[in-house]
């Protein structure tokens, strides 16, 4: 059962990620207001069908008894900071929520740039679910050895009560499949990081995690 959970799970957020901008070409194409962004819109959704197709590919062969390794390498923070954006936007528009992300001259980070897509677009869609007419910001810095991405918003935050097990296998708060938040949590433990919520109240919540900046062995 558990496993079926996270490939539900997995699956979902490019689902999510194709409604929302098939929702927004429709609104284009039914205003007879269709122009490039409407072309963008159909190029992200293509991309998005392509990604599950080789999410899809990976869990049949999770269940033929092949695990793959997470391969890490250094990675553009502009880029990984570009795919966010593309995926994320439309979501937030939805719920006419401004979605902002800011490197602060963050330039390169060290891990695996799939599993930081992973958590990044969670903690949004978290953010996202939670805020309605508000801001959720990506903001990214460094510490040390470390890039600290923090996902802020100001929605409705998290019930004091139910706090300490929202990384919890299972746990949830909002009927939600009670997967994404450990599956935050696991990806990036396994990228050498941690993540944690900075703050949370009825003026909204910001979740920090951190992942190496470069290789232990190039210190």
């Amino acid at each position: 059962v558990d496993f079926f959970h996270k490939v539900a799970h997995e699956i979902k957020t490019p689902l999510a990620v194709i409604s929302g901008y098939s929702q927004l070409a429709v609104m284009e194409i039914a205003a007879d207001n269709a122009n490039s962004e409407t072309i963008d819109n159909l190029e992200t959704i293509q991309k998005e069908v392509l990604r599950l197709s080789d999410l899809v590919t990976k869990l049949m062969k999770y269940s033929d008894g092949e695990k793959d390794i997470p391969f890490f390498s250094n990675i553009s923070i502009e880029k990984l900071i570009n795919l966010v954006h593309s995926i994320c936007f439309p979501l937030c528009l939805i719920k006419n929520n401004i979605f902002r992300l800011l490197t602060n001259n963050v330039t390169h980070i060290y891990g695996n740039e799939e599993l930081l897509l992973q958590v990044i677009i969670n903690l949004v869609m978290n953010a996202n679910r939670h805020t309605e007419n508000g801001t959720i910001i990506v903001n990214v810095t460094e510490n040390n050895d470390f890039v600290l991405f923090d996902i802020s918003d100001n929605g409705s935050g998290i019930d004091k009560e139910i706090l300490p097990y929202i990384f919890e296998k299972g746990f949830s708060g909002d009927k939600s499949s009670g997967l994404g938040l450990t599956i935050c949590r696991d990806a990036v433990e396994i990228q050498g990081g941690s993540i944690y919520v900075k703050n949370t109240d009825d003026t909204g919540t910001t979740i920090c995690f951190s992942v190496l900046k470069r290789r232990v062995e190039d210190e």
